[in-house]
């Protein structure tokens, strides 16, 4: 998750709260699982989009990866025009967005919603479960 942590007046920082090795998730039913890790779109290293560059080329052909961009449309421009520049291939990226911006019109024009989840969706204390909804 590419997060913006100043997006819906700092809402999406608390998925910056997930355990720095990543949090793994499983849907009931053991249908799917995946860690899920965050990256503060400020860091100058640029390591969630090296990371995301990592995990495509070590994914197999036809196994996109998903990136998931917490924040608002800015946001969004920002993550994919960085997955331009560090040349990941595009056709093995999926990404989608969490609403926590102001306009949010690429969450509304892909009919994701336009509003980001009400406060404590990640149930931290409860292992972070909020984030199967996700």
């Amino acid at each position: 998750i590419l997060v913006n942590p100043k997006s819906g007046g700092n809402a999406a920082g608390v998925l910056l709260e997930l355990p720095r090795e990543g949090q793994l998730v499983q849907l009931p039913g053991g249908r799917a699982s995946a860690t899920v890790f965050s990256y503060p779109i400020a860091d100058a290293a640029k390591e969630g989009i090296r990371h995301l560059a990592a995990e495509v080329h070590a994914s197999t052909e036809g196994d996109p990866v998903r990136c998931i961009v917490a924040g608002g449309d800015g946001t969004v421009m920002w993550a994919i025009q960085e997955i331009l520049e560090a040349e990941i291939p595009t056709d093995r990226v999926l990404v989608g967005t969490i609403p926590f911006g102001t306009g949010n019109d690429f969450g509304n024009v892909t009919g994701w919603g336009t509003s980001g989840p009400a406060r404590g969706f990640l149930r931290e204390a409860e292992g972070f479960a909020g984030l199967q909804n996700y």
